[in-house]
């Protein structure tokens, strides 16, 4: 589905490109003209989002799977954003807007017996859910052309969110082994604020329809986590419980979000 949308956003893309001003489809009142460029206006933008997300699960040691501190998952996400855009002069602009996040993503890991032997004996299970809202701030320079307008952005932003992480692991003891079975299951929430920079480009139609590229850094700082879960390696004939709780916590990381979508001024 995710890259379906991808595709979607650039075949959208094309076609407000391709069309001239005599052919285009009428809307309404609307023209992206000097007169309009030259104007505070509204903006409604949706995209596609890929994060690279720190989880932070109980430490692993296992046949088939192993934790150790924090891992980066890839989550695909949207995000919806609203705001007003200010012309300041000399083709700038400057845009307030809240833009909200949301990613989930789902994996499935199968582990072998051996290399030769294609029998399942272990599997492990991942599912990742983010959501954020952040307050944006961005400065604009529009370069003025016939039918494409290109608008590279700068933004800075403050937000804070929340997130849902799960990992389900289990492996089938073999008939040659003693307490040879293994499980893992362990589920952490945690909250987060978070900053964020941004470098951009607008690719705005003469109609006011527009796509958009943006790349951005985010620190982000774990306020806090709430592990649930338990633990039985190879070997071990007990089951031990890893739930805990860090209500101050003050952990930091740097997390990289790539976006791509569409939008329009209005």
């Amino acid at each position: 589905m995710f890259y379906r949308l991808v595709l979607f956003i650039f075949s959208f893309t094309i076609m407000t490109f391709s069309y001239s001003e005599d052919n285009f489809l009428e809307f309404g009142n609307v023209d992206f003209g000097r007169n309009f460029k030259e104007k505070s206006k509204w903006t409604l933008k949706s995209g596609l989002s890929y994060i690279r997300y720190p989880s932070a699960f109980p430490d692993l040691e296992g046949v088939h799977e192993s934790i150790d501190g924090v891992e980066f998952n890839e989550l695909n996400g949207y995000s919806l954003s609203i705001g007003r855009d200010f012309y300041i002069g000399n083709s700038f602009s400057s845009e307030l807007s809240i833009r909200g996040h949301y990613a989930r993503t789902i994996d499935k890991v199968v582990g072998y017996a051996t290399e030769e032997i294609k029998v399942e004996f272990a599997e492990t299970r991942t599912a990742h859910q983010f959501s954020a809202l952040e307050a944006v701030f961005a400065l604009n320079y529009i370069f003025d052309y016939k039918v494409i307008d290109l608008q590279p952005f700068f933004e800075i932003g403050l937000g804070s969110g929340t997130s849902e992480s799960e990992k389900q692991y289990s492996r089938v003891g073999l008939p040659t082994e003693t307490e040879g079975s293994e499980s893992y299951d362990a589920s952490v929430s945690e909250k987060f604020s978070f900053s964020q920079i941004s470098l951009g480009l607008n690719l705005i139609s003469y109609k006011g329809l527009m796509s958009y590229i943006r790349f951005s850094s985010m620190q982000m700082v774990k306020t806090f986590r709430e592990t649930t879960g338990t633990n039985k390696v190879k070997g071990a004939a007990t089951i031990f419980d890893i739930s805990s709780k860090e209500s101050s916590l003050n952990e930091s990381e740097n997390v990289s979000v790539v976006s791509i979508g569409i939008g329009r001024y209005f």
